[in-house]
């Protein structure tokens, strides 16, 4: 993109559904228009591909609860990433490069994401056949264990650890969640070094 200024790659939430509510996540507290059946999602992610997008990044809800998606898109596109919480484990599908979402060690994840995730996830982790990315959402709940929480991935077998910050609601007040951007950017140098 940064050299034609052509899309190169889609964003596609493929479903409304998962199996966590987790704290800081939109996704669940928002109201979805009907949910493309597996046929039509295929058909659209092909209509992107036709259009010369040649990567795709899957959300959700949890992208795991679409399995043949999953796979369509591992088919169609050169590269697909595709975000999950673990729960489901990774399926190897081909061209599929799973991240998986993690905010913290195990108390403070289980916290913000439900009881006993971590674990399963981890477990998961270990016996998937490629290894995931991991994903952190930074927020003011987990912002302090930065540190502690890269060394814990880096012992087990993962391809890389990446980060993005809490987005608000803006409708809702999240002060509880948000990091003001000053903070931010003092938080992006403590990432650097890690």
């Amino acid at each position: 993109w940064g050299l034609t200024r052509l899309p190169t790659t889609a964003a596609v939430d493929i479903t409304h559904r998962c199996n966590l509510r987790c704290r800081h996540c939109y996704w669940w507290k928002q109201d979805h228009p009907p949910e493309l059946d597996d046929a039509q999602m295929v058909a659209f992610l092909k209509g992107l591909r036709a259009k010369g997008l040649g990567a795709a990044i899957l959300y959700g809800g949890e992208p795991t609860l679409r399995p043949t998606v999953c796979r369509a898109a591992g088919e169609i596109f050169d590269a697909t990433l595709a975000f999950t919480n673990g729960i489901n484990g990774f399926p190897p599908l081909k061209k599929v490069q799973w991240i998986l979402s993690l905010d913290g060690p195990e108390a403070l994840n289980d916290a913000i994401r439900g009881a006993g995730v971590y674990a399963q996830a981890v477990e998961n982790l270990k016996r998937a056949s490629q290894p995931p990315i991991v994903h952190m959402t930074v927020s003011s709940l987990n912002q302090h264990s930065l540190g502690d929480f890269v060394r814990e991935m880096m012992r087990l077998p993962i391809k890389g650890v990446g980060f993005s910050f809490y987005t608000p609601d803006l409708r809702r007040d999240e002060s509880d969640l948000f990091i003001p951007l000053k903070e931010r950017d003092q938080l992006v140098t403590t990432l650097l070094s890690l």
